[in-house]
């Protein structure tokens, strides 16, 4: 079983200070940004999809708890504004340590159960293609492809 413990303010700071470096590094190896433009797009990025913060409205920023109460990761989706039966994930982390022992299906189970409570109908989120494990956990736990991009390098 997890909780999901909204995350508070020294939480946030923490999870922004790790998430834009991680996600500028994972932007560079999917060859989508150069090394050195990737941390102002990274921060951008979050900026953009977080102008207020914690108080964005429709965006939820957990802590996972698990039953022993250890922190055991991170999630984070919001309600699309324009059609707000659907939402998507942003992100979503299980931290090293609590890898492999079912936290990541709790932690789906949890998201299923908190945004159906808001209403949300349908869930989608980006995972890198490379990221062969998160791929099959998305799979396992009922999400499917819906659009596959694809790049070619040239030289």
């Amino acid at each position: 079983m997890i909780a999901l413990r909204p995350m508070d303010e020294a939480g946030f700071q923490a999870y922004l200070a790790y998430a834009v470096d991680v996600y500028a590094k994972e932007k560079v190896e999917a060859g989508n940004w150069t090394p050195e433009e990737s941390l102002v797009l990274s921060k951008k990025s979050f900026d953009d999809s977080l102008p207020q913060g914690l108080a964005t409205p429709g965006h939820y920023l957990f802590t996972l708890v698990s039953d022993r109460g250890e922190s055991v990761g991170i999630l984070w989706y919001g309600i699309d504004a324009v059609k707000p039966t659907s939402a998507f994930v942003y992100d979503f982390e299980i931290h090293a340590p609590f890898q492999r022992q079912g936290h990541a299906t709790a932690a789906l189970k949890a998201l299923d159960d908190h945004a159906r409570a808001q209403g949300v109908r349908r869930l989608g989120l980006h995972v890198f293609a490379a990221n062969a494990p998160a791929r099959g956990l998305y799979l396992k736990a009922g999400f499917h492809d819906t659009n596959v991009q694809m790049a070619k390098d040239l030289g």
